[in-house]
C-alpha cells in the first residue's frame, strides 16, 4: 500500500482549491481551514476544533476569535454544558463558503469521471476501513502514552 498517494490527491486538491477559491486574503491558512471544517461539522465545540487540528487551545480560540470578529463564525454557549462553546458558520460565512462546497464538487464529480460507480463505491469503502483503523491505532498510543504517564 503506498500511502503516498493519498498525501498527493490531498496535496493537489489544495492547490485546485487554492486556484479556483480566492478568499481576497481576509482569511489566513488557519482560518480558511477551521472554516471548511466548521462547513462540514456545524455545530462543533471549540474543543473538537482544537482535537481535530492537532493545536493548542489558545492557538484556536485566537483563529476563532479573528473569525467571530470578521463575521465568518458564531459561537454559541452549548445549554447541554455552559462551559462548552458550539461553533457555526454565520450568514456571512455560509454565503462565503458555499463556492467551496461547489468547488469540491466540481473538484469530486471529475475525478469521479475516471471511476466506475463500482470502483467509486469500494475506493469510499476503503477509505473509511484506513481512516477507522487509523483512528483506533492513534486512540491506542495515546492511551498507551496515559498509562506509561500515570506509571
Amino acid at each position: 500500500m503506498d500511502l503516498k498517494i493519498i498525501f498527493w490527491i490531498i496535496k493537489y486538491w489544495r492547490e485546485y482549491e487554492t486556484k479556483h477559491y480566492k478568499y481576497s486574503g481576509e482569511l489566513n491558512a488557519t482560518e480558511f481551514a477551521i472554516c471548511v471544517y466548521v462547513l462540514y461539522y456545524s455545530g462543533t465545540s471549540q474543543n473538537s476544533i482544537v482535537m481535530a487540528f492537532d493545536s493548542h487551545k489558545t492557538t484556536i480560540g485566537k483563529a476563532l476569535k479573528n473569525l467571530e470578529e470578521k463575521g465568518y463564525i458564531c459561537r454559541t454557549i452549548n445549554p447541554d454544558d455552559r462551559r462548552e462553546k458550539k461553533v457555526s458558520l454565520s450568514e456571512y460565512g455560509m454565503n462565503k463558503f458555499a463556492e467551496v462546497l461547489r468547488i469540491q464538487k466540481e473538484w469530486e464529480t471529475v475525478l469521479e469521471t475516471k471511476l466506475t460507480k463500482e470502483e467509486s463505491n469500494d475506493f469510499n469503502r476503503i477509505c473509511r476501513i484506513l481512516c477507522d483503523e487509523a483512528r483506533i491505532m492513534v486512540e491506542h498510543d495515546e492511551m498507551a502514552e496515559d498509562q506509561e504517564y500515570e506509571s
